[in-house]
């Protein structure tokens, strides 16, 4: 006699079918997020190593004795040295260290040449970008440059010649010692002040620097702006890892919910098989076969991919591992399911009792909304799950647009950060060198930079804009009232109070001069009380003053104010200047200069992010005047260049700071840092982007995946209502009435798990300066962007939910 094995389960095309699709697109979900982590921290790891080195720990002023010990251990793989000789002085200021490092320190360092080569002849010397343009050396290569040097106790006096400009990297790395500034070949002239080590352990050896014992005080300084070693519960790795624990959980939920709806759907089948003599746990093993079959090809692509893309094995091991482990949980649950369903096969469905449950009250005299919670107590359970996959799905779309706006934030900044800044040369105005609080006055008053210079500075081809300004904070202001203001006696001195020439306490704001064209767009946007008069202006009557809400603290270091409300100090003391009013009037009072009085034509009391010219926004009182109250003719002692990203902008450099060189302007070159950073926040940008999309996707087929459960269970749940002579129409109100109600618990669970994510990132911050209302700002926050998340959910749910057929 031929036996048959027991299958009801697993030869069940359908729910084969539905558990696969479920199993395979959580599994590309977890190969998703082990693909973005480990594209993310090769990446990061990359970008980051070019602007902080390669080197994992590093020892300064090293012993000797610890450097050979280093030198002998087998589990470091690269050494770097760097010997510093001492300190540059040019024109009788600091200009940095001098000294020579070995080809392992170039190599692990990552330090770049920008022009140039390194020095290979003693009389040649490399120096970085940002020292020579803070000593106003242009960029022309073969030039003779002398430096005198302090060696130990000698000075030396040498000339080099310039032979390589290197990119800045001593400004942007984790030091605790000297670094070298200025690259020459050994020369034994000098005596040795220093020598630091830089280390790179063998790959995943990293661990090995922890056993590693220093003598005679010296201790491992640790590149943390690097990270060597993959973490996926890292800052940058956590939202992917979390997507990985989402993945976990939404196939569990999910299989759940197809689970139950299938047992409520078949349970007279169940009885049936009960009745003829199969058990529970028959019907559970037969099950796990089910899920074994449906398991085997999302399993198969899944390895396959990860294959191809590179993942660690361990990784692959690990996630898996903790996927099927999970899965267990499943067959717990069905197998707890599949108890639940009675032997006795006369017994009520889930879907009969709502009708037993709605016979034995009025039903025709209650209302769609008592009739829909009555309907909705006996299927909650399902309801809840649909719910709590959506509520998770949703504050992931959240959290994937707040990071893709405050990605796209920073960029911008970056973006509209100019390339090349040119500032001119300052002359004393006054000095006093002994005063009543024991600390030196002195004011020094920016030059105007030459009409044809700035002319010749402007003209590039490759320039897209420039912004010219003149600024100026050796004049003080006073009006009626001054002395009632709240910044009086606040004990902000040498911020913006100050003594002046005659040793009184004063208000010292900053003085503007913009291009009047460029100050009327910026008014006509900005321009909080008052408007703007050009006649006016133009005559020098009227003057235009920022005056914003602000807090500020004292403290050992000094007085810190902050006119930015993301970025308050102590959102219980907040101030706003109430004595000064549109129409009054101002006495600008100068050292060398007659007093001015001029009328307050406009008061800003907050700036828009889109404008230009926002510099030092954290000051309160800054006065934006025409040249005429300068005393001056279209002065500029500021200038900020863009150019075209696609442009070489090295010759372009060489030229400015040869100009900047010859008429002593401060050079500063942004180029090369603004690239980076503004590549590090495009390319997460763009890997935010894709995590959205990939949740966005997975949302339409929860949705549809919802809708093709419900359809049956519908369908009976109306023919029910329909034998019960409830007509169609109360039906559908019904629905309607459960799909608002759940709507509006899914949007409210939404944004409160959302919030509480915001205040649990906002705690990892630890800024004092920071509040809570900052997470919801424009840095991450769009209220057009939530609201279109808000809009294409709504209108899935409501596509999903809203399902009537008549019934003839």
């Amino acid at each position: 006699m031929k036996h048959h094995k027991f299958a009801y389960y697993a030869k069940n095309r359908k729910l084969f079918i539905r558990f696969s699709v479920v199993l395979f697109s959580s599994l590309m979900l977890i190969l998703f997020s082990l693909f973005m982590q480990i594209r993310v921290f090769e990446t990061k790891k990359e970008h980051n190593e070019d602007l902080y080195g390669s080197w994992y720990a590093s020892v300064y002023d090293v012993t000797k004795e610890n450097e050979n010990m280093l030198y002998d251990h087998q589990m470091l793989d690269t050494i770097g040295k760097m010997s510093v000789y001492g300190q540059v002085q040019y024109n009788d200021e600091y200009a940095g260290n001098i000294g020579i490092v070995d080809d392992s320190f170039y190599e692990i360092s990552n330090i770049s040449l920008k022009t140039g080569k390194l020095p290979s002849r003693p009389e040649e010397i490399a120096i970085e970008a940002y020292i020579l343009d803070g000593l106003g050396i242009d960029y022309t290569l073969d030039q003779n440059i002398t430096l005198s040097i302090q060696s130990g106790d000698q000075i030396f006096k040498k000339e080099y010649r310039l032979c390589g400009i290197l990119d800045n990297y001593s400004a942007t790395w984790i030091n605790q010692g000297s670094l070298v500034n200025f690259f020459i070949q050994e020369d034994d002239s000098f005596s040795l002040q220093q020598t630091n080590i830089f280390i790179l352990p063998l790959e995943n050896y990293f661990d090995v620097m922890d056993e590693i014992v220093l003598k005679d005080g010296n201790r491992f300084v640790y590149n943390d702006m690097v990270e060597f070693v993959y973490d996926p519960f890292s800052r940058q790795n956590l939202p992917y890892t979390i997507l990985a624990c989402f993945s976990i959980i939404y196939t569990l939920l999910l299989i759940t919910y197809t689970f139950y709806n299938w047992t409520n759907q078949h349970t007279k089948e169940i009885q049936m098989l009960k009745s003829l003599g199969a058990s529970s746990f028959m019907l559970c093993k037969d099950f796990l076969k089910l899920l074994s079959k449906a398991l085997i090809l999302p399993i198969m692509i899944f390895g396959i991919c990860c294959i191809l893309f590179s993942i660690y094995p361990i990784t692959i091991v690990v996630s898996l591992s903790i996927y099927l482990a999970a899965l267990i949980l499943v067959i717990i649950f069905c197998f707890l399911q599949i108890r639940k369903v009675p032997l006795n096969i006369n017994s009520f469905s889930d879907q009969e009792m709502v009708v037993k449950k709605a016979i034995r009250v009025k039903y025709k005299k209650q209302t769609p909304f008592r009739m829909m919670l009555r309907s909705l107590r006996f299927h909650w359970k399902q309801e809840l799950i649909q719910m709590m996959i959506s509520i998770v799905l949703l504050v992931f779309l959240y959290q994937g647009l707040a990071s893709q706006i405050h990605n796209q934030y920073i960029a911008d900044i970056w973006d509209e950060t100019s390339d090349i800044s040119l500032e001119s040369s300052r002359s004393l105005v006054y000095m006093i060198q002994e005063s009543k609080d024991a600390y030196q006055v002195r004011h020094e008053r920016y030059d105007s930079i030459d009409k044809e210079i700035v002319q010749k500075l402007t003209a590039n081809q490759n320039l897209t804009k420039y912004e010219t300004y003149y600024y100026d904070n050796t004049s003080y202001i006073t009006w009626n009232g001054m002395e009632d203001s709240d910044i009086w006696d606040s004990g902000l001195d040498q911020f913006i109070i100050d003594l002046d020439w005659n040793l009184n306490k004063q208000i010292f704001p900053d003085m503007v001069y913009v291009p009047v064209d460029s100050l009327e767009d910026f008014l006509e946007e900005n321009l909080s009380e008052g408007t703007f008069d050009k006649e006016a202006y133009l005559k020098g009557e009227t003057v235009y003053i920022y005056l914003p809400e602000y807090t500020f603290y004292i403290d050992e270091l000094g007085s810190q104010l902050s006119a930015n409300s993301e970025f308050f100090y102590d959102t219980d003391k907040i101030y706003q200047e109430d004595t000064i009013h549109v129409g009054d009037t101002i006495t600008i009072h100068s050292y060398d200069k007659e007093d001015k009085k001029v009328k307050i034509g406009g008061i800003i009391r907050e700036y828009k992010p889109s404008n230009s010219f926002q510099y030092d926004l954290h000051t309160p009182y800054r006065i934006y005047a025409s040249d005429i109250v300068f005393g001056l003719d279209n002065p500029v002692s500021h200038i900020e260049l863009y150019y075209d990203k696609e442009a070489d902008t090295l010759p372009i450099e060489t030229d400015i700071s040869k100009i900047a060189s010859e008429n002593n302007m401060m050079f500063s070159n942004n180029v090369f840092i603004k690239q980076e950073n503004y590549q590090i926040a495009h390319d997460e940008l763009i890997l935010n982007c894709m995590l959205s999309f990939i949740v966005l996707c997975v949302m339409v087929f929860t949705q549809y995946h919802f809708k093709k459960q419900q359809i049956k269970e519908k369908l009976e749940k109306q023919r029910v209502f329909f034998q019960l002579g409830i007509d169609s129409d109360v039906f559908m109100k019904m629905q309607v009435v459960e799909m608002i109600l759940k709507l509006i618990l899914i949007f409210v669970s939404a944004l409160m798990l959302f919030g509480l994510i915001q205040y649990i990132g906002y705690l990892q911050d630890a800024n004092p300066m920071l509040t809570y209302a900052s997470r919801f700002s424009k840095q991450q926050w769009s209220w057009m962007g939530y609201g279109l998340i808000n809009l294409v959910f709504g209108f899935l749910f409501v596509i999903n939910n809203l399902f009537c057929k008549n019934i003839d």
